[in-house]
């Protein structure tokens, strides 16, 4: 999805959020079969924060995490932004620390791609054909 369509759909969760139609356009896209994506989820919370509707963020977030859906800095930027607006500083300050961790664990996920992209890269480079095994990132 490009920048563009990105903040647009972003624009457009913060505009319904003011007239109170999230909740009945995020149940349409599922009775569409649209799936929510991470980015309709943090576009939903950052309604909420901006409605002060510290509860329902939390909602949006805990079915993001039930769907497996990876959560990005926007996420928890607007998730603790919500939280610091209804008054919860033990969840905001919770959710800080679950975002260094994630952050540190795609930090570690990059480094470890990289580095077994350069080890096949010399290899092939030096005229070594065996490919590097393997490794699942964790």
């Amino acid at each position: 999805m490009s920048g563009t369509s990105v903040a647009f759909e972003s624009g457009l969760w913060e505009v319904l959020a003011g007239i109170g139609w999230t909740h009945k356009l995020f149940e349409t896209m599922q009775s569409q079969s649209l799936p929510p994506n991470a980015i309709t989820y943090s576009a939903l919370i950052g309604a909420c924060a901006k409605g002060a509707r510290a509860e329902t963020a939390l909602q949006f977030y805990e079915t993001m995490q039930s769907q497996r859906l990876m959560p990005c800095m926007i996420t928890y930027t607007v998730l603790i932004s919500a939280c610091a607006k209804g008054d919860q500083a033990e969840q905001a300050l919770q959710l800080l620390k679950e975002n260094a961790v994630a952050t540190a664990r795609a930090r570690r996920h990059r480094l470890q791609f990289l580095d077994r992209f350069l080890r096949e890269w010399r290899a092939r480079r030096s005229g070594i054909a065996t490919p590097v095994p393997y490794t699942h990132l964790r």
